[in-house]
């Protein structure tokens, strides 16, 4: 194999029915692939082309878009965009982001992408839009009310809510259709490297990490945009932070993420959110731990894309989760 070598290890799971024992992990050189059954919840699909984190996944008419990222070590920015067709289980490359980003947040609105603030050169207020139709991107004259990097935000109805992120506790509200701003609220707590899932209009704001506070965070806030409010809801199993969610038939779905931000520490786990309840409960651990990775839904289905493994690697591995199973 090219000198590459085959590391396979199978591991007791309690991902499975109880008919199922094994989940196969499978390493070749700086890749790492995950094998599982039909029992399972977790199938692996085809890696995206470029193995990178703190990427933004974003679903679009059936289609998933992973823009961006970094590839750590050599903290390489990057802009390049790929599309998954779940159909067909395929990724498509397409022409690149005009500013290369990392810790940034999209969504898509009105049949377009819109990708907000970040790390790179010079971006953290620079908003870039791409229209699938003509295959294009381009940047708005309009910069952010303020600069961000490591947030993240939310999509309801037509209007963007950027939150968090470094230096800012603000959520700031961007309307494409006239092109505007507007502050809203302020989070009771400055967060970054944490994740955020829409449910009946209402944006739950979960864990990360708080600067001032030095510490990972198992505090949640529920914005409500209709009133410009915050209400604090039941905390996180535990803290975590560069965990990853996504929203289905009105729970929440977390994934991952670091007990402290350092590799060592990151985690296998999936936590649920019952929205109508406030509650969480703890469910079996995905095949692999991953950090800094993103996810997206499409027809019920939630693909976790990129990331950072337990050993600190980039990882190209894509997941897609059933949670009917």
């Amino acid at each position: 194999m090219n000198g590459d070598t085959l590391r396979v290890r199978l591991v007791a799971s309690p991902i499975f029915s109880e008919n199922v024992s094994a989940v196969l992990t499978i390493g070749l050189g700086n890749s790492i692939f995950s094998v599982t059954t039909h029992d399972s919840p977790w199938q692996t699909k085809t890696s995206i082309a470029v193995a990178r984190q703190q990427l933004s996944a974003v679903e679009l008419d059936g289609l998933i878009y992973a823009i961006g990222g970094v590839i750590s070590g050599p903290g390489t920015v990057l802009g390049v965009v790929e599309r998954y067709d779940p159909s067909t289980d395929g990724w498509t490359t397409l022409p690149p982001m005009p500013n290369a980003r990392y810790r940034f947040f999209s969504g898509a609105v009105n049949g377009k992408i819109y990708s907000f603030g970040g790390s790179g050169s010079g971006v953290a207020d620079i908003v870039d839009v791409y229209d699938p139709i003509t295959n294009q991107w381009n940047t708005l004259p309009t910069p952010m009310l303020s600069s961000r990097n490591d947030l993240t935000g939310a999509v309801v109805g037509s209007k963007f809510y950027l939150i968090g992120g470094q230096p800012t506790l603000t959520i700031d509200e961007y309307d494409p259709s006239d092109d505007s701003w507007r502050t809203m609220s302020s989070s009771a707590v400055g967060r970054q490297s944490f994740t955020v899932s829409v449910v009946n209009g209402e944006v739950y704001i979960i864990g990360g990490w708080s600067d001032a506070l030095s510490s990972v965070l198992t505090t949640v806030e529920k914005f409500d945009p209709t009133g410009d409010s915050l209400t604090a809801m039941s905390d996180l199993p535990r803290g975590l932070q560069g965990l990853s969610s996504s929203s289905v038939n009105g729970k929440i779905y977390t994934f991952g993420g670091s007990t402290s931000g350092f590799g060592a520490d990151t985690t296998q786990d999936v936590h649920i959110y019952d929205v109508a309840q406030d509650v969480w409960t703890t469910a079996k651990q995905m095949p692999i731990a991953r950090y800094n990775a993103n996810a997206a839904v499409a027809n019920g289905l939630i693909y976790l894309i990129g990331g950072q493994s337990k050993a600190s690697e980039n990882l190209a591995l894509v997941e897609e989760y059933d949670p009917s199973k």
